[in-house]
């Protein structure tokens, strides 16, 4: 389901997952700052990730 959804902007409950510091640095010398925001690729990556860790049987 989260694969098939399209995505510009993500976030998640806890910043350091989506690299909110890192975006947020990046959008001050950025021509436009929410195009530093714009991370399919990371979305699709987080997602590949939990999904590894779930398959595994990682909890918390």
């Amino acid at each position: 389901m989260l694969r098939s959804l399209p995505v510009d902007i993500w976030v998640t409950s806890h910043a350091r997952f989506w690299g909110r510091y890192r975006k947020f640095v990046a959008s001050q010398t950025a021509k436009n700052p929410a195009h530093s925001f714009v991370d399919p690729s990371g979305y699709r990556a987080y997602i590949d990730t939990s999904e590894a860790e779930f398959r595994s049987g990682r909890t918390y």
